[in-house]
């Protein structure tokens, strides 16, 4: 993982408008790995959360959460802001407009697969859960299909002319963090 942090690390040393797509399935580490790379994070729970006066899981509120979300995105590539976005990047037509935008701003982009195996991801969600943190809402298939839409939407986006750079981190440990 260190390299990989290098390289991506190395890209926004070179590259004025930089959007980097962290994506994974649920409880893969996406946020531990976004986080390690210390660049302006948008996260739909984090604004969620904040939403909720530090509450997790407050289901009543994820469409406004996704709304800013979207607002700030838009923001972002309008004002030429570099920044890292973590989402499941589950669904290929949102992947795919983001990433669309992001040249459309002529960013360059940077599409990164956090790759962790089903049986840790279910495990890394009930620790989670566990210290405190979001994930008790998040049924078991949610997870499993997450996890295996976001590899796909990566390896069908990856080679595309809308992803300059791609990286798929292998998220082996159990404990969300322990690449």
């Amino acid at each position: 993982m260190d390299s990989q942090i290098k390289k991506i690390n190395n890209l926004k040393n070179h590259h004025q408008k930089l959007f980097i797509l962290v994506g994974g399935g649920s409880a893969s580490g996406k946020n531990y790995f976004a986080n390690s790379l210390n660049f302006p994070l948008l996260d739909v729970d984090q604004i969620n959360e904040k939403l909720n006066n530090g509450k997790v899981d407050c289901r009543n509120t994820i469409s406004k959460a996704l709304s800013i979300v979207k607002k700030k995105l838009q923001e972002n590539f309008e004002n030429g802001i570099s920044f890292i976005q973590v989402s499941t990047a589950a669904g290929y037509p949102g992947t795919c407009n983001k990433f669309k935008l992001a040249k459309e701003h002529r960013f360059t982009t940077v599409f990164v697969n956090i790759d962790v195996p089903i049986k840790t991801a279910l495990i890394n969600n009930e620790h989670r859960v566990l210290n405190g943190g979001h994930g008790f809402t998040i049924p078991k298939w949610k997870i499993i299909a997450s996890n295996i839409s976001s590899k796909t939407v990566f390896n069908q986006l990856r080679k595309t002319e809308w992803v300059d750079y791609s990286f798929k981190i292998r998220n082996k440990g159990v404990n969300i963090g322990r690449f």
